[in-house]
């Protein structure tokens, strides 16, 4: 035991002491270690804890100009929590004020486009009106039925007429265009017959009464030829005659008496007139109706001052 004891209490051997020195080197880096770890886990607090401390342990006029610093900088930062709330509403205003514009700007687009189009479509119009003017149009056809029941139509602006002379001058009255005439055109003094003007147009016979030069009015290719009836009876043309005219032109008769009496003057001049507009005349002679409504007049007034005097017409041909 005395052993022992004395050899527990000898001194460190330089070997020792080196390990003792390892032993505290050791200690001591990991202290440093724990220390450093400790700092970054628990860094933040640390850092208020210290800016606690420091407010603590700072000045009054240290802490009030800390105040001022952070009056001065609270101000921006309301700026910026401003800027940042009213930014999704700038966006907003901004995209609507975008699609008003595109709106605005497709409308106007539109007004734009309106007067081209308006323009396309009269072009349109002017050369579908050009290509129907350009086209040929039908005729209209024109149609007369005689008082004897016979139907003349014709789609010619000027048909070929050829027509006895007293119903060739009634016609011509009413502006219508003869190739030919027959009949009596003169009375026994020379003068024009109803003192119309037959110059410059065909005579095809008629020196003596139910004369007609069939091969004169064949050269004229007539689409029609007009006389009048008095009863049962052609004037100017036989029957034998009219078979032969039918086959050259159509043959047309205006009733101006029925063998006993006779159709009254203004229905004959009526019909006239109708067949007129047919044959390309203008279906209008205001002189000629004056003339004749004078001479009615004129004959009315001489019979009622002479109230025992019978009037009589007659017509003749030698």
């Amino acid at each position: 035991m005395k052993g022992a004891s004395d050899e527990t209490a000898q001194p460190n051997t330089p070997r020792d002491q080196r390990k003792d020195r390892n032993l505290r080197r050791t200690f001591l880096i990991l202290a440093v270690l724990l220390s450093a770890l400790f700092t970054i886990a628990c860094g933040p607090d640390d850092e208020q804890q210290q800016a606690a401390s420091a407010r603590e342990t700072s000045t009054p006029a240290e802490r009030q100009q800390q105040q001022a610093v952070q009056q001065t900088e609270q101000p921006e930062q309301q700026v910026q929590q401003a800027e940042q709330t009213a930014q999704p509403d700038q966006q907003a205003e901004q995209l609507e004020t975008q699609e008003q514009q595109a709106v605005a700007q497709a409308a106007q687009e539109e007004q734009d486009a309106q007067p081209t189009q308006q323009t396309e479509q009269q072009s349109q119009q002017q050369a579908s009106a050009s290509q129907s003017s350009q086209q040929p149009q039908a005729a209209a056809i024109r149609s007369f039925t005689d008082d004897w029941g016979t139907t003349f139509e014709t789609d010619k602006d000027q048909p070929i007429v050829v027509a006895e002379a007293s119903v060739a001058a009634a016609l011509m009255e009413f502006g219508v265009e003869l190739a030919g005439v027959f009949g009596q055109t003169e009375d026994a003094a020379g003068n024009p017959y109803g003192g119309a003007d037959f110059s410059g147009i065909q005579f095809v016979g008629g020196d003596a009464y139910g004369e007609i030069s069939l091969e004169a009015l064949a050269e004229l290719n007539p689409d029609v030829v007009v006389t009048i009836t008095w009863g049962e009876s052609t004037w100017w043309l036989s029957a034998d005659l009219i078979d032969e005219v039918t086959q050259i032109a159509p043959l047309l008769l205006i009733s101006v008496s029925d063998g006993a009496t006779g159709v009254p003057a203004p229905q004959v001049i009526a019909r006239l007139e109708e067949l007129s507009l047919v044959l390309g005349g203008s279906g209008s002679s205001d002189e000629a109706k004056a003339a004749f409504a004078e001479a009615e007049a004129a004959v009315r007034s001489a019979a009622a001052e002479h109230s025992g005097v019978t009037l009589m017409f007659a017509s003749a041909s030698t």
